[in-house]
Order: structure tokens, then sequence, then C-alpha cells
């Protein structure tokens, strides 16, 4: 007979490598494009940049604790041990959820500027040859 735990806990290990490894790799992947290629070098990019190291620290703090959690070797850690990473954990979840919030109002803002511009440009956008296409 098959172990139904043993399997369900090397389904738990292999799942937490694959995110592991992929959220390692492209929140690197992510920073190093931002800041190797001048012309990705903005404000919006420099904040998703901020958004993936934010993400780094996650995936190199929450999700081991998650997976000492599911494979009980958690009460094995000194107290000042668990209260550091959970401490380091809700920071770097703060800071990844504050990122997004930044991101957000930065695209609202630019979207809005934008809209805004192009009601303040409509006078000088139409004229003789455009006014039929404006009124039909």
């Amino acid at each position: 007979m098959v172990n139904l735990k043993l399997i369900t806990k090397l389904v738990i290990f292999v799942v937490h490598i694959i995110v592991f490894l992929i959220g390692l790799i492209g929140n690197m992947m992510v920073i190093s494009v931002v800041f190797r290629i001048p012309r990705m070098q903005n404000t919006t990019n420099y904040f998703i940049a901020n958004l993936a190291m934010a993400d780094i620290f996650v995936t190199l703090i929450t999700l081991p604790l998650h997976f000492f959690f599911n494979f009980d070797m958690i009460e094995n850690l000194p107290t000042w041990a668990c209260k550091l990473t959970s401490y380091i954990s809700c920071v770097a979840l703060t800071a990844s959820v504050y990122c997004l919030i930044i991101v957000s109002i930065d695209r609202a803002s630019a979207n809005t500027t934008s809209i805004l511009r192009d009601e303040c440009d409509l006078s000088v956008r139409l004229n003789r040859s455009t006014i039929p296409f404006a009124l039909g």
C-alpha cells in the first residue's frame, strides 16, 4: 500500500522547490533587466524592481518558514529565530504590498494625467479636415 502522507510531503517539497526557484530567478531577472537596459530605467520600472526585491525577501524568508511548518520542523527553531523570522516575513510582505500600491497609484496618476492632457489638447487637434469626423 502506498503511504499517502509520504506522497503528500513529497509533493509539497517539490512544489516548494519549484516556487522557490521560479520566484528567485524570475525576480532576479526583473531586477537585472531594469538596471542593465537604459531605456527601462524609469520611475515605474524602479517601483517594479523594488517590488521584485521585496518578493525576493518573501521568497527567501517566508517560503522556507512555510516549508518548515509543513514538515513539522518549526519547533526546532529557537525562540529568537522564530521572532526574527516572523518580523522579517511581516516586513517583507508589507513592503511587497506597499510596492504594489505605489505602482497602482503611479499608473493611475499617469493615466489621469494622460487623459487630462488629451482633453486639453483637443482644441489643437481639431482642424477643418478632422471636424466632420469628430461630429460624425
